[in-house]
């Protein structure tokens, strides 16, 4: 079963997957938050390894890119 959050304006730390995309949430100081993307799969690899990315950004930012992971269907997984 599929279920959905109507939570907005928060941020909550932990992993979000969707079809081999992970995307993690974690503090990063008072007022920012690390977001670190990975792509599993053959397709997504460089140099033998998975893709990924990390990048700090605002609270702000963080809410407004969880609610957009939550949109497309992406699951908390912890």
């Amino acid at each position: 079963m599929k279920t959905t959050s109507n939570i907005t304006g928060i941020v909550l730390t932990g992993v979000w997957e969707c079809e081999g995309h992970s995307v993690t949430f974690t503090e990063a100081a008072a007022d920012e938050m690390k977001i670190t993307e990975v792509m599993h799969g053959n397709t997504w690899q460089t140099l033998g390894r998975n893709w990924s990315m990390t990048k700090k950004v605002s609270i702000t930012e963080a809410i407004e890119e969880q609610d957009k992971l939550i949109k497309y269907g992406y699951q908390r997984m912890n």
